[in-house]
Parts: structure tokens; sequence; C-alpha cells
């Protein structure tokens, strides 16, 4: 199986585990009928064993953004990671593996993948997902392999959301405390903007 959908009364969900556990469809159902938010979504016949750029959610992990120059710096050393764009390591290592499906019901799953080669680290990323009534929750989950020193380690998700759905531009909000700044090569810079 390489999808895997969630549906409950108020939308729909679905998940390429071979594809980086991507999120390929998210479908809010609106007074009777659906809308996808996400570029791609199900009603386009696009591979779901792959995760071509511009389509659903995907997982970035172990890193997200970009590691200058691929070069991973921690209290254990330094290692050099593949760099994927540009001069840059970006958007970790998972997004085009095949996860292992660790739990799956009408409206639930938990996806799971080993940490490996090149990252330098031994250790696991967790994935669960659920509708819960008309929200969507999701948590990412990294943890070292049993007996493993501890890593440093982020995770994050890649949407690309549609920008209209038939009438008008959509407008997201994010409710968010601060941001990671970037430098002109769009690699952390280690500082904090706050939103005002």
């Amino acid at each position: 199986m390489t999808l895997v959908t969630l549906r409950n009364d108020f939308g729909s969900a679905v998940v390429s585990s071979h594809a980086g556990a991507t999120l390929r469809s998210l479908r809010p159902r609106i007074d009777g009928h659906e809308y996808e938010l996400l570029s791609g979504g199900m009603d386009e016949k696009l591979d779901h064993r792959t995760t071509p750029s511009g389509v659903g959610s995907f997982i970035m992990a172990p890193w997200v953004n970009r590691i200058a120059h691929g070069r991973l710096e921690t209290e254990h050393g330094d290692f050099e990671l593949p760099v994927s764009s540009g001069i840059h390591a970006m958007h970790g290592t998972v997004r085009g593996s095949e996860w292992d499906i660790a739990s799956s019901d009408d409206s639930s799953a938990i996806f799971e993948i080993a940490l490996s080669e090149p990252w330098p680290f031994a250790g696991k990323i967790t994935y669960e997902i659920a509708l819960v009534n008309a929200s969507l929750i999701q948590t990412l989950t990294v943890s070292a392999a049993p007996g493993e020193r501890a890593f440093p380690a982020g995770v994050g998700w890649h949407p690309w959301f549609r920008r209209s759905l038939g009438s008008e531009e959509l407008e997201l909000q994010v409710d968010a405390a601060a941001h990671w700044e970037i430098d002109s090569e769009m690699v952390p810079s280690g500082g904090l903007g706050r939103q005002d």
C-alpha cells in the first residue's frame, strides 16, 4: 500500500508512504462540497510514488531549510551533508524515501523511518497524522536510537497550497511569535525576528 486515505465527516487527507510520507491531498468538506487545498492534490494524474516540486506538503527532516555549504557543526564533530541546492544542503534526507506504516485506521495513521547515511546519527522519525473533527493534527518526532547519543535535529512541513479554490485568491494566516531570520542565500543567520 502506498497511499493512506483518512476520512471523517469533515473531510479527507491522503498520505503517500512511498514518497516521503508526503501529504498529497487535503480536502475539507464545507456545506456538502470538498475543496482541495494542496497543489497537485488527487485531481491531477501525478505519480504518487514521487515528490515533485510544487506539489502536496512534504516533510523536511532531520533538518529544515538549508545548511550552509552542507557543513553540519555539532558538539560531536563536523559532518559533510550532500549539497542539493546550489552550494547548500536543503530540506533534509527523507523527502523521497519510503516510510513504514506503523498503524492506520479510518481517520489516523502513524508513519516511521529510520535515519541513515548521509545523516551521521542513528535515530528515527515518527509522523502522526489524524483528522479530529474539523482539524488536521500532525506531529513529527525525532528520537535517537536506543543507547545512542543525542543529536541536533529539526523537522517541519513544506506545503504547496493552492492559491484559489475557484473564485478568489486565498489568504493564509500564521499565528507566530517569531521567525528565523535568513541571509541573502536563504540560509538561517541564527537570529530571531519578532512578529509585530
